[in-house]
């Protein structure tokens, strides 16, 4: 394959960090480029091909044409043959019936360990609003700064007049929790927070934001509050609508181990009232082997109001959303006494949103469809049991109704640590998750 320098310096950079969570616009910039150069690659080699095909093609039909217009009329009936593929388990998204079920099921075999941890993180996010959240932003000659005291749990937004040679503080917001991003929206100033509540020696988390009018830029007031438990994962506004993001993080494993079953459940509040969470916005991700979940509320800016809320279960490690996706990648575990047994190749589950809808596209499995290994075991020594093949997924983009998943691949052949090999996957998928393209190449 030619011309694939973009996408293997991408690589480059992700091994020589691999600390890297969240990557840069230039690093996205950088899969984008080189993804677009190997499918203009692929494209432009298979119209040569087809050229030729075209002419035999040509013939072929009018035989065909022949044939079904005076020979078989009533037997023979052609179809066109598609190039790409699907998988038939694509769309099924769980066998559980309803939450109730899972966390029945989980009560007692959730496989939690202290050497799993940490909140799920999102990345490749792309904003068609420029709104960039910042501890400051101005409106007109006014600014809209966080402060916090060092000493007490004083939080306050304060709000100073900007003049040439200097800057006069008018006001102060008094707020509850502690804040952590400011932005401005439509005249509204958008305040998002999160904090740490501790009952009975049981930690919870929340997250939510401040909704204040602008009319009186001095003098704002508060049109509404709403907030959901989790940590605080992302947040991003889309055509007007703020989407947040929380993840349930309590214990040293990064979730909570509460012992009541119920408050598994993310909350919702508007107007410190609550909001039910309809069981058709649950989603269980295949068979969760440990109580995770992922909660997302859709605010309207515009009118202060929130508009939808979700969940999502399952063995997350990792979220990739773009303005109209969100995909999902887990990995299922086996623990025992203390360690892991064994864990399976990462699956993405994709969803695509269009205002507050949110439809389940279906879910990828690169490992299965490259024939790479299909369960991991451990040895004793904790290393992992070899020959192995393990693809991780890096990033995934929606572009022109298309799905492009890059990951990286590792390869190892033997106990011989120089026996290995490592490169780059890419795929294009369409809408319904048909393969349109996959391939590996080593780097």
């Amino acid at each position: 394959m030619k011309n694939n320098n973009k996408i293997k310096k991408a690589f480059d950079l992700y091994a020589q960090n691999e600390a890297v969570k969240i990557p840069s616009d230039d690093l996205k910039q950088e899969f984008s480029e080189g993804f677009n150069i190997i499918i203009e690659d692929i494209v432009h080699k298979k119209h040569n091909r087809l050229i030729f095909k075209y002419w035999i093609a040509a013939a072929a039909c009018c035989f065909l044409l022949f044939c079904s217009l005076y020979i078989l009329p009533k037997l023979f009936n052609p179809t066109i043959s598609s190039e790409s593929s699907s998988d038939t388990f694509t769309k099924k998204l769980t066998d559980y019936n309803n939450l109730s079920e899972l966390l029945e099921y989980l009560s007692n075999n959730d496989t939690h360990l202290n050497t799993l941890g940490g909140s799920v993180s999102i990345s490749s996010k792309t904003d068609k609003e420029k709104v960039e959240p910042k501890v400051a932003v101005t409106y007109g000659k006014y600014c809209y700064s966080i402060y916090s005291s060092p000493n007490s749990d004083v939080h306050s937004i304060n709000i100073s007049v900007l003049a040439k040679d200097k800057t006069e503080l008018k006001n102060s917001l008094e707020l509850s929790h502690k804040c952590t991003k400011l932005f401005i929206y439509n005249k509204k100033l958008c305040i998002i927070y999160n904090y740490k509540e501790i009952i009975n020696n049981e930690a919870s988390y929340f997250a939510g934001v401040y909704l204040y009018d602008l009319t009186n830029p001095e003098n704002p007031e508060l049109i509404n509050t709403i907030e959901q438990s989790g940590n605080l994962s992302d947040f991003y506004m889309v055509s007007g609508k703020l989407y947040i993001y929380t993840s349930d993080g309590v214990c040293a494993c990064g979730y909570s181990h509460f012992k009541e079953k119920s408050k598994y459940i993310p909350s919702f509040k508007s107007n410190e009232k609550n909001v039910g969470l309809p069981e058709e916005n649950i989603f269980i991700l295949g068979s969760p082997s440990m109580i995770k979940y992922m909660a997302l509320s859709i605010i309207n800016v515009e009118t202060a109001e929130l508009n939808t809320v979700k969940a999502f279960y399952g063995d997350i490690n990792e979220c990739f959303n773009g303005t109209d996706f969100i995909a999902f990648k887990t990995q299922y575990y086996k623990n025992s006494e203390y360690k892991t047994e064994w864990y399976d190749p990462e699956v993405l589950y994709i969803f695509s949103i269009s205002n507050e809808s949110i439809e389940f596209d279906g879910k990828v499995n690169l490992n299965s469809q490259l024939g790479y290994t299909e369960r991991f075991f451990y040895k004793e020594d904790y290393s992992i049991q070899t020959p192995y093949s393990s693809i991780s997924i890096k990033n995934v983009f929606l572009e022109n109704g298309y799905y492009r998943i890059i990951g990286s691949y590792y390869i190892v052949k033997s106990d011989n640590i120089e026996d290995k090999e490592r490169g780059y996957v890419v795929g294009l998928f369409d809408s319904n998750l048909n393969t349109k393209f996959l391939e590996a190449k080593e780097v």
